[in-house]
C-alpha cells in the first residue's frame, strides 16, 4: 500500500492540502484540517486543579475516484510533539519561560495523542468505497482532541503558546 502525508498545523493555524491518487485509483483529492486553538483560557499558578481544555479536531476528508474493485482505505493521524515539548510532555512559551500542557486521545485523558513513540498514541480510521462508484464520493472522519495543563505550574504571567503538527499517513 502506498503511504502519502499529508501535514497541517494545529493550534497556531490550519491548513488543507490536496493529494494525488493513491492504492488501486480510489482516492481523488484528500485534505487535512485542524482546529486552530486547543483554548486552555487563564491558567491560575494557585490552583491545585488541571486546566481542563474542552479541546479541538483534526477532520481527514477524501474524494473518490471511480473504480471498478471498490476497497477500504485505511489512515493513521499523528500529533508531533510541538515546538518545544518532547514526548510525552508538550510546552507551551512565552519568552523564555514554558508551561507543560499536553493533548489527549479521549476525555479521560488517560493517552496522549502523539506520533506513536514514548508512550504516545494515535488515531486511526477507515473509509469504504464500494464497486463500480462514481466520481466525486466524499468520506469524511473527525477526531477530537483534548488538552490539560497539569496543576502547580509556578511560571509568570504571559501569553503561551506552541505549534503541533499534524500527519494523516494513508
Amino acid at each position: 500500500m502506498k503511504r502519502i502525508v499529508l501535514t497541517a498545523l494545529l493550534l497556531g493555524s490550519a491548513g488543507l492540502w490536496s493529494a494525488p491518487a493513491s492504492a488501486l485509483n480510489l482516492l481523488g483529492d484528500c485534505e487535512v484540517s485542524a482546529t486552530a486553538t486547543a483554548g486552555f483560557g487563564v491558567y491560575d499558578t494557585l490552583s491545585d486543579s488541571n486546566n481542563d481544555s474542552a479541546g479541538g479536531s483534526v477532520t481527514f476528508t477524501c474524494y473518490s475516484l471511480a473504480s471498478l474493485l471498490g476497497g477500504t482505505i485505511s489512515f493513521t493521524i499523528k500529533l508531533n510533539n510541538g515546538l518545544w515539548g518532547v514526548f510525552p510532555q508538550r510546552a507551551m512559551s512565552s519568552g523564555g519561560n514554558k508551561l507543560n500542557y499536553n493533548l489527549y486521545t479521549s476525555s479521560a485523558r488517560t493517552t496522549i495523542w502523539g506520533d506513536g513513540t514514548s508512550g504516545t498514541g494515535v488515531k486511526s480510521g477507515s473509509f469504504y468505497y464500494p464497486a463500480l462508484i462514481g466520481l466525486g464520493v466524499k468520506r469524511e472522519e473527525t477526531h477530537y482532541f483534548y488538552g490539560r495543563i497539569p496543576a502547580n505550574q509556578n511560571v509568570p504571567a504571559g501569553e503561551y503558546r506552541d505549534t503541533v503538527g499534524v500527519t494523516v499517513l494513508y
